[in-house]
């Protein structure tokens, strides 16, 4: 019995939803009859909400791009983030075997041990520089993206959205109860309860069109700002990413031009043959610093400018070995610019 029943109540649902479809398809046939050729957003009548509308529509989808970008964006640096840190551990390692080996080292020269020396200090420059590097991504990068991808703005401002469309539809059915009132209207006389009823609509359709429009202002302002607020953070994090990125690889590159200058004066020492890269003379040369340089690795010298420097020897790499204030170490050659030329006599002991 009971199975009955609800069969007996699926049967009266499905009636009940066909009689609501067939209702619904006569009051279009209407609606067409009475307006010619039905649209919705004829219904809702002012150009300028139509207007409006269609750049909400764009606002959201402009939105919906951007937050999957910086998603991207996300996605690609962590991945970065994560080979990188690898690359950082590999390059540790390298780092202590060249330690290990300038430990054990009981060879009566020297030059295979100051060159693993001279490996292990340009390693851990580049891991400091690439710990540097991954610093960007994660914190001045990856961060500030992940919090403009669930901002309570743009949270909003698509809720706002999804509100107003829901409205508008709301507006478009009360129009459409309008038009199907007024098509029940004869030529004579208009009953009073008909006439009330039709008031009473028009009177909702107004009000429905008044919350529109205020709903449809905010919900423009709010995604015209978020939609701006996404363009210029995200535009401005790739600048600081590839500034970033810039400066990793230069830093890279003058760590390894170093390195092999400090390579070159090692092969020279231990070769009979005239240096053929290296230039190299009886005389030193005095030169002054037209750009600060800060030497931070071990065996740099640091640099002020207008500080004058007695410079041993220039190599084609980029690098040169002098004396200034005292110190002696590597730094740019192209930091300095040639004053005079003194002989080597000429420089004090404390100098040389």
């Amino acid at each position: 019995m009971e199975a009955i029943k609800r069969q007996a109540s699926k049967f009266r649902e499905q009636v009940t939803k066909q009689q609501q479809f067939l209702y619904v398809r006569q009051l279009l046939q209407a609606f067409r009859r009475h307006l010619g050729n039905f649209d919705g957003e004829a219904f809702v009548g002012d150009d300028a909400e139509i207007t409006r509308r269609h750049q909400l529509q764009n606002l959201y989808t402009s939105t919906r791009a951007a937050k999957h970008f910086e998603k991207d964006i996300v996605h690609g640096l962590e991945g970065s983030i994560s080979v990188t840190s690898k690359e950082i551990n590999i390059d540790r390692r390298i780092a202590q075997d060249c330690s290990k080996y300038e430990a054990d080292n009981h060879c009566s020269t020297s030059t295979l041990a100051e060159t693993a020396m001279h490996v292990r200090e340009s390693r851990q420059s580049i891991i400091k520089e690439k710990e540097i590097l991954l610093g960007v991504y994660d914190e001045k990068v990856c961060n500030p993206l992940r919090e403009l991808i669930k901002s309570a703005e743009l949270v909003d401002g698509r809720h706002l959205i999804r509100r107003y469309e829901k409205l508008w539809q709301e507006v478009e059915a009360q129009a459409a109860e309008v038009v199907r009132l007024k098509s029940k209207l004869t030529d004579g006389p208009i009953p009073d309860d008909k006439s009330i009823k039709l008031q009473l609509a028009e009177d909702k359709l107004d009000e429905l069109k008044s919350r529109l429009m205020s709903l449809g202002k905010e919900a423009s302002s709010a995604m015209l700002s978020v939609e701006a607020q996404q363009q210029r953070m995200t535009f401005q994090k790739l600048v600081v990413m590839v500034n970033a990125e810039i400066s990793f690889h230069r830093n890279i590159l003058t760590i390894l031009d170093k390195l092999r200058a400090e390579m070159i004066e090692l092969e020279e020492e231990n070769t009979s043959s005239p240096p053929s890269v290296a230039t190299q003379s009886q005389s030193h040369f005095l030169e002054t610093v037209v750009h600060p340089f800060d030497g931070q690795a071990e065996g740099e010298l640091s640099l002020v400018v207008n500080d004058i420097v007695i410079v041993h020897q220039v190599f084609p790499v980029g690098w040169a070995k002098g004396e200034c204030n005292g110190k002696t170490g590597w730094f740019p050659s192209p930091y300095v610019q040639k004053l005079d030329s003194v002989s080597t006599s000429n420089i004090s002991p404390t100098n040389q």
